[in-house]
């Protein structure tokens, strides 16, 4: 039982709940705005 297993089984879990959960979309859609925020600040700081 390794750190890398556990994050592992707790990230699994996390997605696995998120998926059966009823509010799914409304979660994927504030995921996506996340990353995408995420990925614009990246782009910005690499110029």
């Amino acid at each position: 039982m390794n750190k890398y297993f556990i994050k592992g089984l707790l990230t699994g879990t996390f997605i696995g709940f998120i998926l059966t959960s009823p509010k799914r979309d409304l979660w994927l859609q504030q995921l996506q705005c996340k990353l995408k925020r995420i990925a614009r600040k990246a782009i910005t700081n690499q110029k």
